[in-house]
């Protein structure tokens, strides 16, 4: 179990018995403690490990915020100034293109990403590409 700094927040970690819960970023101390400990009450009753209750957060906004609201966020605040800031911001672009950049980000389930790797597939992209998130262009 671990919090630790990670950009202006705070990242939780959580491991009981080799079973770990999916790491979640927070915005406060107060809040990554919070979901520490759901976590792990979860995890010692014996459920299988689920995204903390409560709406999901990005640096203030609710769960209906849309995917391009997250990457102007995520630009601003964690790449900016990264050495992969551009490859990043276009790669985000790209799924956001796919997707629509009013997506609800808690929308996002495996099989959205399976069918927009699929399709991206499809297009001629190599795998290494595609786990990238930039598809070809199409001309």
């Amino acid at each position: 179990m671990a919090i630790r700094p990670k950009g202006s927040g705070w990242q939780v970690d959580v491991t009981w018995k080799g079973q770990r819960a999916p790491r979640v970023s927070c915005a406060t101390m107060g809040e990554a403690k919070r979901v520490e400990a759901q976590y792990l009450a979860g995890l010692i009753a014996g459920k299988a490990p689920q995204p903390a209750s409560g709406p999901a957060r990005v640096a203030g906004y609710k769960s209906d915020v849309g995917t391009g609201r997250l990457m102007d966020y995520t630009v601003r605040s964690r790449w900016k100034g990264t050495k992969a800031r551009f490859s990043s911001e276009r790669n985000a672009r790209r799924c956001c293109e796919h997707l629509g950049y009013d997506f609800p980000v808690a929308s996002i389930t495996a099989e959205v990403i399976s069918n927009m790797a699929d399709e991206w597939a499809t297009q001629g992209n190599a795998g290494a590409t595609i786990k990238r998130g930039h598809p070809l262009p199409l001309d």
